[in-house]
């Protein structure tokens, strides 16, 4: 069996609160981002994380 090489967290992805903080967003403004579908993430029964790569694919979409 192959060995994961990710880390828990990354595999799980982070809290809305975690990129938030890290970018200077607001978590209303991402929390309607994953409603509105433009921010893609995974859902644990209520819990919504989002990983490294998801975060960066939203971050590209919205260049300029």
């Amino acid at each position: 069996m192959p060995e994961l090489t990710l880390e828990k967290a990354e595999m799980q992805g982070y809290k809305i609160r975690f990129w938030a903080d890290r970018y200077g967003l607001s978590t209303r403004y991402l929390y309607n981002e994953v409603a509105a579908g433009r921010l893609h993430c995974l859902r644990f029964g209520r819990a919504v994380r989002i990983t490294p790569e998801q975060f960066s694919e939203f971050i590209k979409s919205k260049e300029i």
